[in-house]
């Protein structure tokens, strides 16, 4: 995955590569094509690479279906982004109160 590049775009090159080979004659299974995949994002991405090793069977997973949950992340991490950044740009303030001794006031009447 290049640095500038997003998981949609990633997503077309790879599957336009992908069709390249298989149109010369070389198939690859579902976990190699995800084993590729993983190995091509981006260091920040290694958590959530390494979740899906562990979690999912490479073999029965299509390639859409590890795409999705890679988009469904990127969502995630641009998100938190814009937390943080906005964050940032707003700073916020703590404030804190003093409590001074209440006393408590007798009931005013009005006469009628």
């Amino acid at each position: 995955m290049l640095s500038n590049e997003n998981i949609d775009q990633f997503d077309n090159r790879f599957t336009a590569i992908i069709n390249e080979i298989n149109d010369l004659g070389k198939e690859y299974t579902n976990k190699e094509v995800a084993l590729k995949i993983l190995r091509a994002l981006p260091k920040k991405w290694r958590t959530k690479a390494t979740i899906i090793k562990d979690t999912k069977d490479l073999k029965m997973t299509s390639t859409r279906q590890l795409f999705s949950m890679l988009k469904a992340y990127e969502y995630d991490l641009n998100y938190d982004d814009e937390a943080s950044e906005s964050a940032t740009l707003f700073p916020t303030k703590s404030v804190a109160f003093k409590v001074s001794k209440f006393e408590k006031h007798s009931e005013c009447k009005t006469e009628k």
